[in-house]
């Protein structure tokens, strides 16, 4: 089976729907961690509203690159819900910004993506602090930019940036002392790691099946965000949240 070396509009919906998917399944997971910056419970449901707004413009669309991604901006654009929705609404318009003009969407122009996303979601935040789903974007970012400019494939850049996304969020405690007092990792964060897992583990599933995960044990990782909470802050653990263990 031939290894991916570009990533085009069926690539990039499949995407964005298992995303939605995967954040749908998780939300109550996802906002069981949200301590930061208001304690409201509601960053994972932000997050999947957000995305379905998104699933339903590209189901509206042509099959084109060009008319996904314009999709994809306008869905995030009109159906961002709260701070992390907002957020997350301009990272898909910063990665569908990019890819848009690309003649060829290989491991650089990805990257490219990437950084623009990174961009885009300090650009929307009046204070930007770290130890949120920001730092865990950018270093997402750096790490594909770093692999691609070295000369990486599609799959091996994908796969750096994936692990170094894991180890931003594992950080984030040591960042923001409030999800350190708490025993949790940021919420928003813990919602864009879910989008590279679905991304990943998708396009490795389809494309080298035999080297990597599959989507079951993918979705079974990702329940580890449902552990149960400790009794003293009704939260989950960083212990607990550390645990998805991707390859």
């Amino acid at each position: 089976m031939p290894v991916l070396e570009e990533f085009g509009a069926d690539a990039l919906r499949n995407t964005v729907i298992a995303f939605r998917d995967t954040m749908k399944r998780h939300a109550s997971g996802i906002n069981r961690l949200n301590v930061y910056p208001v304690p409201d419970g509601d960053t994972g449901t932000n997050m999947a509203r957000t995305l379905d707004a998104v699933v339903t413009e590209l189901e509206g669309a042509s099959p084109g690159l060009e008319t996904t991604c314009e999709a994809i901006s306008h869905g995030s654009l009109m159906g961002a819900r709260g701070n992390s929705g907002v957020i997350l609404s301009q990272i898909l318009r910063g990665l569908s910004a990019t890819l848009k003009t690309a003649q060829t969407s290989g491991a650089q122009r990805v990257a490219e993506a990437l950084k623009a996303a990174s961009a885009a979601a300090y650009e929307a935040v009046l204070k930007p602090i770290e130890g949120t789903i920001l730092t865990v974007v950018r270093e997402t970012a750096e790490a594909a930019t770093k692999a691609a400019n070295e000369g990486a494939s599609l799959v091996v850049m994908l796969r750096d940036a994936r692990n170094a996304g894991r180890k931003a969020l594992d950080n984030t405690p040591e960042l923001l002392p409030v999800l350190k007092d708490a025993g949790v990792v940021d919420a928003g964060g813990a919602g864009f790691y879910c989008l590279w897992i679905r991304h990943y583990t998708s396009l490795m599933a389809n494309h080298c099946p035999n080297q990597f995960m599959t989507m079951a044990q993918a979705q079974n990782n990702l329940k580890k965000l449902h552990c149960e909470p400790r009794p003293t802050v009704q939260l989950m653990s960083v212990s607990c949240a550390t645990k998805l263990c991707f390859c």
